[in-house]
């Protein structure tokens, strides 16, 4: 029989974000910094957070949330938003 490995699978983002789009506020990964003051975000679908869209978004309107759990705001996206509340204000860092 094979052994089953208990390994924890890490998330390929940066950091969660809040970014800004068409005027409202959406959860987010940063994929990648780039050097141009951009980020590539991922932005999740709720409920199903394996699918969403990807953005090339300038750094002044992202809201990096750099001590985040990554599987907790994941979960709580998957969760159609429920407990992203923990995850506003008080955590946010406006990236200049």
């Amino acid at each position: 029989m094979a052994k089953l490995e208990n390994r924890e699978e890490k998330l390929p983002y940066e950091s969660a974000a809040w970014i800004e789009l068409d005027n409202t506020l959406q959860p987010a990964f940063i994929v990648e910094s780039l050097a141009d003051d951009q980020y590539i975000v991922f932005v999740p679908t709720a409920g199903k957070v394996n699918e969403g869209n990807i953005y090339l978004v300038e750094k002044e309107k992202v809201y990096v949330l750099p001590q985040t759990d990554l599987k907790a705001f994941q979960a709580s996206i998957g969760n159609q938003g429920t407990g992203l509340s923990k995850f506003h204000e008080s955590n946010m860092h406006f990236h200049n």
